[in-house]
């Protein structure tokens, strides 16, 4: 008799939790908007400006700098730095948002990022700026980190600077990566030698030379610069020497062409038969002479005169006969 009872008290409380379930429905009744049902939310829930998904577990997770406007819109900014490592997409926009004062997602509203130069090279600071339909421009920042394999841009220069026509400066880096002569990199290994730009810092007319600054700056705005000597002119013939300074035994007679550098015109072509000497050497009165050295082209252009002090050593001592 016990038995029966017990069964029908649990047939009773059974049916009664069924009968609590089955009144929750049919009475409409609210889950908290936080829930997640596995059978899903209900329509008055869904808006097609509603945030994503992925807005709402980012702000449960991870802390979020809010800057609002007067009119209740709001940049939300993750406080997390964004770490990169050099391989793969930079993402500067992952978890940040424009939100409406009703909560759903101002996507008619741009955010722009800019990166500045942080505590050290390989921290960087991110600034976002919005600005609002009313006028108003909401800006929060957070940390950008690079990796240990970071070590800033750099040029490296592959071979020797052709000539470059007077007034061409800016345009001289363009001439340099079309030659190869020239390879960049932004800090990663990666490579952006077409980024790099060229600008005259000074010129010598006299000496038909000028000193031109090679730049490039990278994605987090770290800036390399390097300077290059480059011969300069209207002509394009490069006449050079490795020394302006020469010695001549003794009763030899003195050529300048072993102190010849560079003798070519614009093209390319050498021009080392075409190499002239004004000035008198006499090899047998020692003593210091002054002479100039330059060479023509095939359309009788005149390259820059470059002078020489000649010295013509003593005669051995005669060996004395016993």
């Amino acid at each position: 008799m016990r038995r029966a009872v017990f069964w029908i008290l649990r047939i009773i409380i059974a049916a009664a939790a069924l009968a609590n379930l089955a009144a929750l429905f049919l009475f409409e009744y609210r889950f908290p908007q936080n829930w997640h049902l596995p059978f899903g939310r209900g329509p008055e829930q869904v808006a097609e400006t509603e945030l994503p998904l992925a807005l709402l577990e980012t702000e449960t997770e991870t802390e979020t700098e809010e800057i609002q406007s007067s009119s209740g819109i709001r940049l939300d900014v993750p406080s997390a730095p964004v770490s990169y490592n050099g391989s793969g997409r930079l993402d500067l926009m992952g978890g940040v948002y424009v939100v409406n004062p009703d909560g759903t997602s101002a996507r008619d509203v741009q955010v722009y990022t800019s990166i500045s130069e942080g505590s050290s090279r390989r921290e960087k600071i991110i600034t976002y700026t919005a600005n609002t339909p009313d006028g108003e421009t909401l800006t929060a920042t957070r940390l950008l980190n690079l990796g240990s394999r970071y070590t800033g841009p750099s040029i490296n220069v592959l071979g020797n600077m052709p000539w470059c026509p007077e007034g061409e400066a800016e345009s001289y880096a363009q001439k340099l990566i079309s030659g190869k002569l020239i390879a960049a990199d932004d800090g990663f290994g990666n490579d952006m030698t077409a980024q790099v730009t060229s600008s005259l810092k000074r010129y010598d007319a006299s000496r038909e030379e000028a000193a031109i600054t090679l730049r490039v700056q990278n994605t987090f705005n770290d800036v390399y610069e390097t300077e290059v000597q480059v011969p300069m002119n209207t002509t394009g013939i490069v006449f050079t020497l490795t020394s302006d300074r020469a010695t001549c035994e003794y009763g030899v007679r003195f050529s300048a062409l072993p102190y010849v550098d560079v003798c070519v015109d614009a093209e390319g072509n050498s021009l080392i038969d075409y190499v002239v000497r004004e000035g008198d050497v006499d090899s047998y009165t020692p003593g210091q002479y002054h002479c100039i050295v330059y060479c023509t082209d095939a359309n009788g252009n005149r390259s820059i005169t470059r002078e020489m002090t000649v010295t013509v050593e003593q005669p051995p001592e005669e060996e004395e006969n016993y």
